[in-house]
């Protein structure tokens, strides 16, 4: 079985039986923070993260500058951070963090499993609550990718919810938007 990252799961240890297990859970986006885990310790294992991103299917090969590979490979360390603080329940039931961080994006209060995470892995709710809601993207996408969905289809998909993941935006950002709009307005 091939993992999100094109490695070999092979690289994992795992069994057989776990292997299809994990991809039963991938096809179903059903995946886990402890198959996240797994996922992102292959990655470290197998290579660098250029050389991972280079084979994803429907980047045709395109490597994103050092910069941009850098920041994300600081991501999935962080994000693994706030994986290894997660209770083996959270890790297996994505949807207990997944629910709370939902409410936190909708105005509500951190919940106690967000806060308990973040400052167990030095950071704040927000941040496990912005990994939680990328990883319930990310499960999306897989869903899509397995079923034969484009890759190109796939990205566009899941730039745009990542983008609604973001939360609202600041008083300048929503200023930059309403300029940005208008001088389109003006040019069309």
């Amino acid at each position: 079985m091939k993992s999100m990252t094109g490695g070999s799961t092979d690289d994992l240890g795992l069994s057989d039986d776990e292997k299809e297990a994990m991809e039963e859970r991938f096809k179903k986006g059903e995946m886990s923070f402890e198959d996240f885990l797994k996922q992102v310790q292959l990655m470290q294992r197998v290579g660098s993260l250029s050389s991972m991103v280079s084979k994803v299917p429907g980047l045709g090969g395109k490597v994103p500058d050092a910069r941009q590979l850098e920041e994300g490979q600081k991501r999935l360390t962080r994000y693994s951070k706030f994986v290894e603080q997660m209770s083996e329940e959270e890790k297996l039931q994505p949807e207990l963090i997944i629910n709370e961080a939902q409410q936190l994006k909708n105005g509500g209060a951190a919940g106690e499993r967000l806060l308990r995470i973040g400052t167990a892995a030095g950071g704040e709710a927000q941040e496990v609550a912005k990994f939680a809601l990328e990883f319930n993207v990310m499960r999306g996408a897989a869903v899509k990718l397995a079923a034969g969905e484009a890759p190109e289809a796939s990205q566009r998909d899941m730039a745009a919810e990542q983008a609604a993941v973001s939360g609202p935006k600041n008083r300048a950002m929503r200023r930059m938007a309403k300029k940005q709009s208008k001088k389109k307005g003006k040019a069309g």
